[in-house]
């Protein structure tokens, strides 16, 4: 992400990453992504996002007995909304989440 966005890694770091208390480098999250765009809505990073983004919404612990938490519908305005995914979509987008979180 550095890269796309013509940083050094360590101005990368510095300006938009913190290390959280399991000493897990994470993103800064305010009230909404550093990344997304105020004026388009659009993530300026979009091709080189994480999995972490990548594989949102699709996270285990966002959903409950094949429905959105309402953790993750407070997290995007958009779960739930657009097509539909099939459940082995969804399967996979979950192991994918799993085994890069690991």
């Amino acid at each position: 992400m550095a890269r796309h966005l013509r940083l050094l890694p360590s101005e990368f770091k510095r300006r938009y990453t913190f290390e959280d208390e399991y000493g897990w480098t994470q993103v800064v999250l305010e009230e909404r992504c550093v990344f997304l765009e105020p004026q388009t809505n659009r993530c300026a990073v979009y091709p080189v996002r994480p999995s972490q983004c990548r594989t949102f919404p699709f996270w285990r612990d966002l959903v409950r007995d094949g429905e959105w938490t309402q953790e993750a519908r407070d997290m995007c305005e958009g779960t739930g909304r657009g097509r539909l995914y099939s459940i082995d979509e969804v399967e996979m987008q979950m192991k994918r989440h799993d085994r890069d979180d690991d």
